[in-house]
């Protein structure tokens, strides 16, 4: 384990074994990098530590998927998502089933974000929302630059809260993640292409900031939801 500020990193592969079977008194992170970054959190690492300031005794475990850099049309953008998609439900499921009253807590970024809310809210292309059993434990969610925002929803923050995500969020999962309307926030700047495509021009330093630039707010967030 792997201390982090005052969040625990527990790697997912200890998920299911018997020698953890305590519960976080905190809250259970779980945390989904972007595209190209190594494994681990990656830039959320900044929100993990805020989020371990502010909510003592919390842990972390690190979504494992490819995070492939790939053009969003190009075929093996899916495969790389989905797989990060069904391992953010894996672990939910996994957690719940372990502790049953432990709140938590999605963070994600880029594609990271992506794997994160189509995890909740399915996408009608073959992945299934969130059972249903399992909704009352996410307590808090956090997505940066996501590329399936929708415009004008009451959780979108940013300069860009109007921005449409270069894939778009389906009409069937929409209402599916608007569920979650009252724990989620997510923020996007005008310039990102990801999850603002719609609006012109673009800065790809726009996309690469926004952790950073939201880290605080987000960890406050998470705090009082």
């Amino acid at each position: 384990l792997t201390p982090i500020t005052s969040a625990t990193e527990l790697p997912a592969s200890e998920l299911l074994s018997k020698r953890q079977s305590s519960c976080a008194a905190g809250v259970y992170m779980i945390v989904a990098r972007g595209s190209g970054e190594p494994q681990g959190p990656g830039r959320l690492s900044q929100v993990v530590q805020l989020i371990g300031q502010r909510i003592p005794n919390s842990v972390f475990t690190s979504v494992v998927y490819p995070a492939n850099i790939v053009d969003f049309g190009a075929p093996a953008y899916p495969f790389s998502v989905r797989e990060g998609i069904r391992e953010v439900q894996r672990l939910i499921e996994a957690r719940v089933n372990q502790c049953p009253n432990e709140r938590i807590v999605l963070l994600g970024y880029s594609q990271g974000a992506n794997a994160c809310s189509t995890g909740l809210a399915g996408s009608g292309f073959g992945n299934p929302p969130l059972k249903e059993g399992l909704r009352k434990n996410i307590r808090g969610v956090a997505l940066f630059g996501c590329p399936t925002q929708a415009a004008n929803q009451s959780y979108n923050r940013g300069t860009a809260t109007d921005g449409e995500g270069i894939l778009g969020r389906t009409e069937v999962s929409l209402p599916q993640l608007n569920r979650y309307s009252n724990v989620l926030l997510q923020w996007c700047d005008r310039g990102d292409r990801v999850c603002a495509e719609n609006i012109e021009p673009y800065d790809g330093a726009v996309h690469s900031n926004v952790v950073a630039k939201y880290a605080t707010a987000a960890a406050n967030h998470i705090a009082n939801v």
